[in-house]
């Protein structure tokens, strides 16, 4: 039970079981009933992410999603690479204590080795150098790095989110040029310039839109979809989990979908069709079904 906060959706309080909390309002909640309804959930900002908390201790965690990605600074232990013994500069988010230099980190046959589902970030120690030439191509047809703009020679690093991005070694390797793109979004090796992405494809077929990302079973049809990445879902229980959701970009809003309900299937294409077209403009996107009263600050509570 949530004490002293009500379900701005159906105006019931106090809120029980999974709370979901506005990122951008600072007072806007919605019980799992509402959370989970198309008409509920289309009734707020659409463009507006709703993080979990399951019980009211669990709140701190708010306060670190709404600041954004971390990388970590430093790699526990003596700092080598857990396949050569080189200096790390990629740690593995799901596991922490397993790390690659960018030589590893960037072997197809390596990362399989490992869970290739795994999400490697750069340390932000990491002393890559992106003015290097060595490892591009002056072949204008090849493969260009959409981080540096220059053509990819050896080994490039395709985005498992968004299969048409690409970066380079030193890209990928790179704080701020991963900042550019996506913090949370994992990559997997491609060697040019034959192009082999049979390792990719196999990695990316694991991500079918049918399955739940968070754990990786077939996704019921209650289930939850991402307005930016149609191909990332998650099932009612994984989205209801802080550490499950915050693995995903807490500023790509998710809306409640099925795959047996033509109607909501409707609703959902047509909200993220208006998400996409207004995420980039100047005012803020809005669902069309606001309610009469402001969708933003004011929220409803229950007095002590």
């Amino acid at each position: 039970v949530h004490p002293h906060v009500g379900c701005d959706g159906c105006r019931h309080g106090p809120v029980i079981g999974v709370r979901y909390k506005c990122l951008s309002c600072d007072n806007f909640d919605l019980c799992s009933t509402c959370f989970n309804s198309t008409e509920k959930r289309s009734e707020h900002d659409v463009s507006h992410e709703l993080f979990p908390s399951r019980s009211p201790g669990a709140y701190a965690q708010f306060p670190a999603a709404r600041g954004g990605p971390h990388f970590p600074s430093t790699f526990p232990g003596d700092g080598a690479c857990s396949r050569c013994g080189r200096s790390v500069e990629h740690r593995c988010s799901d596991c922490g204590d397993y790390g690659l230099c960018t030589a590893c980190v960037s072997d197809p046959q390596v990362r399989m080795s490992h869970d290739p589902l795994h999400k490697f970030t750069p340390l932000e120690s990491s002393t890559t150098d992106l003015s290097s030439e060595s490892a591009f191509s002056s072949d204008t047809n090849g493969t260009r790095c959409d981080g540096c703009q220059r053509h990819i020679s050896h080994v490039g690093h395709r985005c498992l989110e968004c299969p048409n991005f690409s970066l380079c070694q030193f890209c990928v390797s790179s704080v701020p040029r991963r900042l550019e793109h996506n913090a949370r979004h994992r990559f997997f090796p491609v060697e040019y310039p034959q192009e082999d992405t049979s390792a990719f494809k196999v990695v990316f077929a694991t991500l079918d839109a049918m399955h739940c990302r968070g754990c990786n079973l077939g996704a019921s049809a209650a289930q939850h979809r991402c307005l930016s990445c149609p191909n990332f879902v998650l099932c009612t229980w994984c989205i209801s989990d802080p550490d499950v959701r915050a693995q995903h970009d807490l500023t790509h809003p998710f809306f409640p979908f099925t795959t047996r309900n033509g109607a909501r299937d409707a609703k959902y294409e047509a909200r993220r069709r208006h998400f996409a077209a207004s995420k980039d403009s100047r005012a803020p996107p809005h669902s069309g079904l606001e309610s009469n009263q402001p969708s933003g600050n004011v929220g409803f509570s229950i007095s002590a």
